[in-house]
């Protein structure tokens, strides 16, 4: 398992550039894997910075990010928060997928909003985050 024993605490952790860079392709897993459930198809799909840095903001957890971070560094944030979270043992990835899939209402057709579609996933990561710092606490 990845060692994080230089990680104490999710604040420390959240400004890791190195785990947001196992995070980016523990996030793009996890959605991918719980998109293709909810459509009930295999599908892959990069989680764009957007939807991860609205997740934060809207799970009122920006203040872990650096105060002048733009879009791209909150995203970062949240994949370092994910990362820990499973490396830590706080969340299995099962765990994850499941936040993510019940919070997902893609419905079943190709022809889907993609702006809906973020709004879901943005609300979706925001659940995941929330019981990320449910299970710290």
């Amino acid at each position: 398992m990845l060692n994080v024993d230089d990680l104490p605490s999710l604040s420390v952790a959240s400004k890791d550039k190195g785990l947001a860079q196992v995070g980016d392709a523990l996030v793009n897993f996890i959605y991918s894997i719980a998109r293709s459930q909810v459509l009930g198809k295999r599908t892959g799909k990069k989680v764009n910075r957007t939807i991860l840095s609205e997740a934060l903001k809207n799970a009122d957890l920006r203040y872990l990010a650096s105060p002048r971070a733009n879009a791209h560094d909150l995203a970062d944030t949240v994949e370092a928060i994910v990362a820990y979270a499973w490396v830590k043992k706080i969340l299995p990835i099962e765990e994850m997928i499941l936040i993510l899939a019940k919070n997902l209402n893609l419905g079943k057709t190709e022809a889907r909003n993609i702006t809906e579609e973020n709004f879901q996933a943005a609300e979706a990561f925001k659940c995941l985050l929330e019981a990320i710092q449910d299970n710290i606490l």
